[in-house]
Formats: structure tokens, C-alpha cells, sequence
């Protein structure tokens, strides 16, 4: 009998796929009892101290950036009452996110570029709307996949069923950016064992909870990223009624502006941390070269070497007392601890040459199950043009 379900059709697409995952997510979200002493890592990054308390410098941007760039709240992925599904009032659901301090906000309505041009989608305060949509592949009879379209004209094609590849080249030629979303929900997974070249993001922490398996995205993407590809970890509320928090997850970045242009900036660089909502924990990491140590080449960034050089990183957490830390490089964690302050911060450094390709990024999480509460982008070393 054929299967004219599409939830049958995805849970049987992804079954294999998803169990070889679990095993990675397992090992990611497995975390040791260690102190907060710096203790050995398994490299090829040394954990050097940790500062608690007024030890900690109390700058979020080094003094280099400031005045440049700023940390900027990103609501991503977010639908009003033009979606199908969806019955949000737009004007609601954007003062909402606005009230919650979001300084960008993403319209992603399924198929439709309509809400960009009502005339709710406007600036309220600080906060400053991105025209977009979700993208629908409708592929297998399904839907899926879907993508976040980021920062286009409304006059945009709207690109419902084209392929992946046609997709990608026709938003990339409008200025935008795409977006992978919940490449693991049932039903409605990504089709590709690995994300197409051209791909900006992937929605590692979608907002709609376990029916999303967050965690087989979030074990996706870190095997992307020891197969030398970079591609930005992102956060997705998926919201789709005006009562839930546009900011849950919460994309933090470092950005020129919250214009349009510097955000999608910031977000093809890699230059975002996610917290569970707006208010949450946060990890920020900072590389230095010169030994000076002012720390200020931010997540995100590729540092290429042309010889053997020692490469200083600074972990900082904020809001994160009582948390479970984590560093992770392409292939593995290396080192775990606990932070036992606010603010919290830790020094590490590598000695690599320019034939060494690696990363760092860090996790936070807390509670019994090991809850995922905040997560960097990494910092690269040596990595290829994605």
C-alpha cells in the first residue's frame, strides 16, 4: 500500500539518518562533573584560568570594536496571519517583539512576501523589520523543506517548489541570505544528507520544542562543521501566534547596526551567539594573535595562518551562574567545567600551524535533562571558503 502520509513518509525518510544522529547528540549533550578549576583538556586547546567576579573585564565588545559594532537582539523566523497557518495579528506580534527588546525582527511568512508591504511592517522604537519569507520546497509529496529567505525586496519571486539550487542562486542574486530551517521536524526535514553549497545558516534551535529534535539539528551541523564547512549556527522562534515570545530562542549579534544589511552581515559571518530567550544566559567568544591580547576577533571568524602561531581565546559567559560549560573543537568536546559566578570568564590558547585546521565553539546547559540554554558559533582556524 503506498504511503500517502506525509508525517509517515518523514518519519521513515529520516529514520536512518536520525539514529545514526542520536548517538552524535548524545555525546554533545554529555557533560563530565568537573570543578570550575582549569582543568586538562583533551586539545588541542589549554585551558589557562578562570575568572570569576571582579576579575572578569566587564566589556561584551573589546575597546577596539566599540563604537563600531554592538550586540544586537534577532528575532528570526517569524510568521504573521499572512502564513496559512498562522494567526497572528502582524502589528501585535511585532510590538510584542519589540517590547521584548528585539532590536531586528524577521518576517518569514510561508510563501508570501504580502506582510512586507502592510503597513504594520514598519520600524516600532529600536526595533527594525526584515523582509523575508519561509521557502517550501514541496518535495516528496510534502511541504518540505523549508528555508528562512532573509533580507529581500517583496517583489521577490516567491520560489515555492523550485529546486534547492535554483532556490539558493535566486536569492543570493536579490542580496539575500538563506536559512535552513529544522532540518530534523518530523515531516518536515531537510531532504539533503548535507546542506547544499550556498547555504548561509542552519536552524539548529528551532522555537516549537521536542517536535523540532533540536538536538539531532544541532549534531547535523557540527558534523558540517568537522567536514571543514561553515556554515552559521542559528536560532528560529517559528513563531506563529502573537502571545509567544519572538525572542525564544534569541539570536544575539554582533552587528554594525540593526539595519537590515548589517544583520544579514552578521549573520553570514557567523558572528551570532543563541540563548533560550532574551533574558537568558550568554557565551561570547573573542581570539587574539599578537599576544598583546586586547581579544577582539569575534565568533565567527576564520583566522588563516601562514605559520605556526599561538591563538588566545576568551570564553565569556553572562547570566550563566549554576550553568554546565562546554568547548567543543570540529570533532569533539575537549573540555567541560562548571561556571560558579556572573560574570564568568575562561582563557584558553593553541599553538597550531597552517596546516591544522580546527575550531572552538561552547555550549551552556543546566537541569536534569541537560537542557541546551546558550551556544556560540565557532571560531575558525585555517577552515576553506564554504
Amino acid at each position: 500500500m503506498p504511503i500517502t502520509s506525509p508525517l509517515v513518509r518523514g518519519i521513515r525518510a529520516w529514520w536512518p539518518r536520525a539514529a545514526t544522529l542520536l548517538l552524535a547528540a548524545a555525546a554533545l549533550a554529555t557533560m563530565s562533573s568537573a570543578t570550575n578549576e582549569p582543568a586538562k583538556s583533551t586539545g588541542p586547546w589549554e585551558v589557562h584560568e578562570v575568572l570569576t567576579g571582579a576579575a572578569v573585564p566587564t566589556n561584551d565588545v573589546p575597546p577596539s570594536l566599540r563604537g563600531t559594532y554592538d550586540w544586537y537582539l534577532f528575532a528570526n523566523h517569524c510568521h504573521s496571519g499572512y502564513s496559512r497557518d498562522s494567526s497572528a495579528d502582524l502589528a501585535e506580534l511585532m510590538a510584542g517583539a519589540a517590547a521584548r527588546g528585539a532590536d531586528a525582527f524577521s518576517l518569514n511568512d510561508h510563501g508570501t512576501y504580502e506582510g512586507c508591504d502592510d503597513p504594520a511592517f514598519q520600524q516600532i522604537g529600536d526595533m527594525i523589520p526584515i523582509c523575508g519569507e519561509e521557502w517550501s520546497g514541496v518535495q516528496g509529496g510534502s511541504d518540505a523543506p523549508h528555508a528562512v529567505v532573509l533580507n529581500v525586496p517583496s517583489t521577490m519571486p516567491h520560489m515555492t517548489g523550485w529546486p534547492i539550487a535554483d532556490m539558493i542562486e535566486e536569492v543570493h542574486a536579490a542580496g539575500g541570505s538563506v536559512i535552513a530551517n529544522h532540518p530534523f521536524m518530523i515531516g518536515l526535514g531537510w531532504p539533503e544528507d548535507r546542506l547544499s553549497p550556498g547555504i548561509d545558516g542552519v536552524e539548529v534551535w528551532n522555537g516549537t520544542g521536542a517536535f523540532a529534535r533540536n538536538s539531532l539539528a544541532l549534531a547535523w551541523w557540527q558534523e558540517h562543521l568537522a567536514e571543514g564547512r561553515r556554515i552559521t549556527g542559528m536560532g528560529g522562534t517559528d513563531i506563529h501566534e502573537a502571545s509567544r515570545n519572538a525572542l525564544a530562542p534569541c539570536n544575539y549579534v554582533l552587528a554594525r547596526s540593526p539595519n537590515p544589511d548589517d544583520i544579514q552581515d552578521a549573520v553570514n559571518e557567523g558572528r551570532v551567539g543563541i540563548s533560550k530567550n532574551e533574558t537568558g544566559p550568554r557565551v561570547y567568544l573573542w581570539a587574539d594573535l599578537d599576544g598583546a591580547l586586547p581579544y577582539d576577533i569575534p565568533m565567527g571568524t576564520n583566522i588563516e595562518l601562514a605559520s605556526a602561531a599561538d591563538v588566545y581565546v576568551r570564553v565569556r559567559v553572562t547570566g550563566g551562574e549554576g550553568e554546565a560549560i562546554s568547548l567543543h573543537i570540529h570533532d569533539r568536546q575537549i573540555w567541560s567545567g562548571n561556571v560558579n559566578a556572573d560574570p564568568w570568564e575562561l582563557r584558553a590558547s593553541a599553538r597550531l600551524g597552517p596546516q591544522r585546521r580546527t575550531l572552538l565553539r561552547a555550549e551552556l546547559r543546566s537541569g536534569p535533562r541537560n537542557g541546551l540554554d546558550a551556544l556560540s558559533n565557532p571560531i575558525y582556524v585555517n577552515y576553506p571558503a564554504d
